[in-house]
């Protein structure tokens, strides 16, 4: 088992693509910031919508959409477009609604919830546990 060599980053040893006496740092941000793909204020709007537009697949556990969520809240960082964790919520709460997966009981009661308490970790907390894994049976009423 190797044990990784801490304190500063060393350079490459050899010239590889250019990047000779470069850190892994910095090599990656030169790739993210002079090759990536850049996007204008158009596509990112595009790209925002239609990612944050994903239904929850309810034959899948609602934390996998959780997850989605979080994973694609990152994405748009890295692309420097902004989002909330109340951003996150208010899609996520969205979606469970189109759902029609949880009573109208669990959705009263995150309505009545305050305000201020309706936050990401509080979303997950309530439907997680309105849900167990392997379910997919819908619950009316």
């Amino acid at each position: 088992m190797q044990h990784r060599r801490r304190g500063k980053p060393r350079p490459l040893k050899k010239n590889y693509i250019g990047f000779g006496n470069t850190t892994p740092k910095e090599m990656i941000q030169f790739l993210q910031d002079k090759t990536a793909i850049k996007m204008n204020s158009k596509e990112m709007e595009t790209f925002k919508k239609n990612g944050f537009a994903k239904a929850w697949n309810t034959t899948k556990h609602i934390a996998t959409y959780f997850k989605y969520v979080e994973e694609f809240a990152e994405k748009l960082g890295a692309r420097s477009i902004e989002t909330s964790t109340k951003e996150q919520t208010m899609v996520a709460v969205a979606r469970i609604y189109n759902s029609e997966y949880f009573t109208k009981v669990v959705m009263t009661a995150w309505e009545e919830k305050a305000h201020l308490a309706k936050t990401w970790d509080e979303v997950k907390r309530c439907f997680r546990g309105n849900t167990s894994p392997g379910d997919t049976t819908p619950r009316q009423g």
